[in-house]
């Protein structure tokens, strides 16, 4: 078997709230695994084989594996909250899991803090959202070579004219930002179709003459359906993202802002 990171076990042990938190622990000597104190994060080893104590508890790792598809609402981070987050009144997805619901009896809170998102849609957008604890699907999902579609619909600042489209689904220079550095990164192909602006069912209302559009990608660059757009002088009013695979949010009847359980094998069966 492929032995795991220390700070990959730690986040399926539903004791930390974050990574930061977890980190921080490692960092600071609390972490032992058969006795020794452990302080890289990226450690390898047989949990199996090996015991690993946090201040002295021994810690296991939360087997019980959870998918849900969440119709995520405009205004939540798609991450845990960090103290700079709370600060600014900041409100996170994994918030919507904190409501009592009937079929929330199999969401206990030590699961609730392995759940993580596959792949993430920006505070200003919205839609369709996996979140899960396995990390095996998630991999699957959000490595390049899945080739996965994930389909969105976006209401642009103003309407696009038929060369821009072209250059867009031939693939456009984008800038990306990673731990301060900026690069240049060229999309891959992608596929645009135009949409009658007046179909938008979101609930967001735009103001003024817009142009109203479905994108399929096979990628998930940070924001980069945004930056798409912008590098044709073009602005994203509205991000919605309505499919992934042949998972579709319009046939799951998910309200904005709940969710629902659903099977490993109905995700992996639609990507």
């Amino acid at each position: 078997m492929n032995k795991p990171r220390l700070h990959q076990f730690l986040s399926k042990t539903g004791i930390f709230k974050s990574k930061k938190d977890l980190v921080f622990a490692v960092k600071n000597s609390e972490i032992k695994i058969n006795g020794k104190v452990i302080t890289n994060i990226d450690y390898q080893f047989n949990p199996n084989k090996n015991k690993v104590y946090y201040n002295g508890k021994e810690l296991s790792a939360v087997d019980k594996k959870v998918y849900l598809i969440v119709n995520k609402p405009v205004g939540f981070l798609s991450s845990r909250l960090t103290p700079k987050d709370l600060e600014l009144g900041k409100k996170s997805i994994f918030s919507l899991f904190d409501k009592e619901k009937d079929n929330d009896k199999n969401l206990d809170e030590a699961t609730k803090k392995t759940l993580f998102c596959i792949g993430r849609l920006d505070e200003n957008s919205f839609g369709l959202i996996i979140v899960t604890n396995d990390g095996a699907l998630g991999s699957l999902i959000t490595r390049p070579e899945s080739n996965i579609t994930k389909t969105y619909e976006a209401v642009l600042e103003k309407p696009i004219n038929s060369d821009d489209i072209k250059k867009i689904e031939k693939g456009v220079v984008i800038k990306l930002e990673e731990n301060g550095v900026v690069s240049e990164y060229k999309t891959k192909p992608c596929r645009i179709t135009l949409l009658d602006k007046n179909d938008c069912g979101a609930k967001n209302k735009i103001i003024g003459l817009t142009n109203k559009l479905s994108i399929e990608v096979t990628e998930g660059k940070k924001r980069e359906v945004r930056r798409i757009f912008e590098a044709v002088s073009n602005k994203v009013k509205l991000l919605k993202r309505i499919g992934i695979g042949r998972i579709k949010l319009e046939e799951l009847n998910i309200e904005e802002g709940s969710y629902m359980f659903v099977e490993k094998n109905f995700i992996v069966s639609k990507i």
